[in-house]
């Protein structure tokens, strides 16, 4: 059911297109890395990938989908991450921060990750399903403002905007050469690193 409303894969050019300043090969850290949507996509096109997921499930149908591909699966939540800072070029949450009641924590745990100045790319979700199974593209604030929504679909973060100012405060910026990009339909945000 993921991948039907998410979509399997990341397309190669929305990949190439998010990670066209980074230096072939750099390290990127997938947290949230569910079916491996973003992380098989970035491998498949040249990246060294670590995946971060705590659903053993979706672990699984990540390593079905990355076949050969290497990419480590590290069993864990993106607030609790068990390895030292500095160890990515650049991280990417996607579609996970309006889901995480401590989103902020999550944040605050993945900036210490990239090294160089690297950024944390993160997109917000843009395909829903109706209840009769057909995906139409909209954006889910707008949905989520509704009083009958406050909780049940976004325990986490609101809106896209809430995430940039969070950022901001913990010194990050869009800008300094990374903008957002927008591959429709998939707009990540690219933060730069302080």
């Amino acid at each position: 059911m993921y991948d039907v409303r998410h979509g399997a894969l990341l397309p190669d050019h929305v990949a190439g297109a998010l990670t066209a300043r980074l230096k072939p090969g750099a390290r990127i850290l997938d947290v949230g890395a569910g079916t491996g949507r973003v992380s098989v996509a970035f491998a498949r096109i040249g990246f060294d990938v670590i995946a971060i997921e705590p659903a053993s499930g979706m672990v699984q149908a990540l390593r079905e989908k990355a076949g050969a591909l290497s990419i480590p699966c590290i069993a864990a939540e993106g607030s609790r991450l068990p390895f030292q800072n500095r160890i990515a070029d650049a991280v990417v949450i996607s579609r996970l921060l309006y889901l995480v009641p401590g989103w902020q924590g999550l944040l605050r745990a993945v900036s210490d990750v990239p090294t160089n100045h690297g950024p944390i790319l993160h997109e917000w979700g843009t395909v829903w399903m109706t209840n009769r199974g057909s995906s139409f593209a909209k954006r889910p604030e707008r949905f989520l403002r509704r009083p009958e929504f406050e909780t049940l679909f976004t325990p986490g973060a609101r809106t896209e905007q809430e995430v940039d100012q969070y950022l901001a405060e913990l010194g990050f910026a869009g800008g300094s050469g990374w903008r957002p990009v927008q591959v429709q339909p998939f707009p990540f945000q690219i933060s730069s690193a302080r």
